[in-house]
Formats: C-alpha cells, structure tokens, sequence
C-alpha cells in the first residue's frame, strides 16, 4: 500500500463531507456514500445502506457547529479503492472540540469518488502523567 498525502479528488470528497455535514443536509451527506455503504458513527448500531446512513446522520442533534479533518493520510489499495486514516473534530458552540479517529474506505464509481466504510471512534483521552511515589 502506497501511505501518500491524500489526492485531490479524496480531500474534495472529505470538503464536500464537511460541508454538508456542517449545513445538516442529510440527503447531500447520504449521496457522498454508495448505496451498500456501512457507518460505525458515535452510536453503538451499525448503520448498513445509504438509506440507514442518511437516518443515522438526521438523528444526530444539531449541536455541531464544525467539522474538521486532520493529519488525513491516505493509501492506494487498488485504481478504484483507496484507504484514508486520520482524525475528525466536532466543535460545539463554547464547547470543546470532540475528536475521533476515522478511516474510510473510498471507490471509484462511474468516475466519482464514494464513501463504502466509515468508521470513527472517539480518541482516547491523553494520558495524565504521573507524579512519582
């Protein structure tokens, strides 16, 4: 697997991502993934099929005031399949920032990049360091 910055084609997806997730247009959001996608959101449940996906994002509060991707990098698994890792931030008014780790699986569709995998899960707190005994 070739770990590169990620191609521009995959950082306008991950805009247009942002974008729609910022604005809460589920039906935009739900479109950025194929039809038979899977979703391991904030919640416990599976969410399986763009349908699932565009209900897991309207269930959501609308509390989020940004998304941002962070150190995104990506790997070329195949011409039509590329692998990205990196991290995802909400930020709520006054609050601070919630940061996950995500991957997504991406294809290549009729030329048009999708979202087939997403998994986030939230990042472990830092460790505290500890005072000697």
């Amino acid at each position: 697997m070739d770990n590169t910055p990620v191609p521009a084609a995959v950082s306008q997806l991950l805009q247009q991502w942002k974008l729609a997730f910022e604005a809460r247009d589920v039906d935009r959001l739900a479109a950025l993934y194929t039809q038979d996608a899977f979703l391991f959101g904030g919640k416990p449940a599976l969410s399986a099929g763009r349908r699932a996906i565009r209900d897991y994002f309207d269930s959501l509060p609308a509390v989020v005031l940004r998304a941002d991707f962070e150190q995104q990098c990506s790997g070329v698994l195949a011409a039509s399949v590329i692998s990205t890792a990196g991290f995802l931030s909400f930020r709520r008014e006054g609050g601070l920032p919630s940061r996950y780790r995500l991957t997504l699986a991406l294809v290549r569709i009729a030329g048009e990049w999708k979202i087939a995998s997403h998994h986030a899960s939230p990042c472990p707190p830092e460790p505290q360091p500890t005072e000697p005994a």
